[in-house]
């Protein structure tokens, strides 16, 4: 929990084949009776398949069942109504509350997996429908199931405590293999002093200031290979802008524009 958005965590009774894009509707009894508020999911624990080869192929006690489940993530931006009664509540409790959560879906998918260049733009809170992809097409890259080649993240956030919404997965996510070859990240930060930026990386950058999507589109797009797929989640303003600057090359390459909206 921050002051910028709620992690909430959801151990599943069930199994889940998670794929990004996905949404799932979440009813907090004690939060919002039964009142369901539908919300992108964020993150999935990987760890449940990779060991199980490591278990038996039938489980010998309830804990082994239990270890078993799998747990999602959300992230959820304080507003009005559900949102911020779950932050009060979560605050009263010192920070962390534990409750019964129930989930309707999951529902939507959306694969990147046929393109040869990925961007994908988020602004703020944005970042939850965009990180499911990285963590997709990274993984996809160094198994050589996706035709992605290059990647490249984009986020806009106002400060740098943003960044910690996501910093333990993206962790996850730069240690992959192949990462270096086919993930390129550049964080924008608006509240930034320019002499504070000392990161030594060819692929990871972060700048001070406000994106200018238009121009960094024109350059990837310059460089890209094979089909362009463009996947942008944030405020109206970012998504027309990078709308804008896809349909410009739209006659000339083979583009795609997606935007996930928060609508709800």
């Amino acid at each position: 929990m921050s002051p910028i958005a709620m992690r909430v965590k959801v151990c599943l009774a069930r199994p889940w084949t998670f794929t990004p894009g996905q949404h799932a509707y979440i009813y907090m009894p004690f939060v919002g009776l039964w009142t369901a508020h539908p919300f992108s999911v964020a993150w999935t624990d990987e760890d449940v398949e990779e060991n199980l080869s490591e278990k038996d192929s039938l489980p010998r006690s309830i804990d082994d069942i239990t270890s078993r489940k799998r747990n999602i993530y959300f992230l959820i931006r304080r507003m009005k109504g559900f949102t911020n009664n779950l932050y009060v509540k979560a605050e009263k409790a010192g920070g962390k509350l534990k409750t019964t959560a129930l989930l309707e879906g999951p529902y939507n998918q959306q694969t990147l997996h046929s393109y040869g260049t990925v961007i994908l733009i988020a602004a703020g809170i944005g970042i939850t429908h965009i990180v499911p992809h990285v963590h997709d097409l990274v993984r996809g890259y160094g198994n050589g199931s996706v035709a992605a080649r290059r990647v490249l993240l984009i986020w806009s956030v106002r400060t740098l405590e943003e960044l910690d919404l996501i910093r333990d997965w993206m962790t996850i996510i730069l240690a992959l293999p192949g990462r270096q070859e086919v993930l390129r990240v550049m964080l924008y930060v608006f509240q930034l002093d320019e002499s504070k930026i000392d990161f030594p990386s060819t692929t990871i950058q972060v700048f001070p200031g406000i994106a200018q999507f238009g121009s960094i589109m024109d350059e990837e797009v310059k460089n890209s290979i094979g089909s362009i797929g463009v996947s942008v989640c944030g405020i109206g303003a970012v998504a027309d802008e990078v709308r804008l600057a896809s349909r410009k090359w739209m006659d000339k390459v083979n583009i795609e524009f997606m935007e996930e909206s928060f609508s709800w």
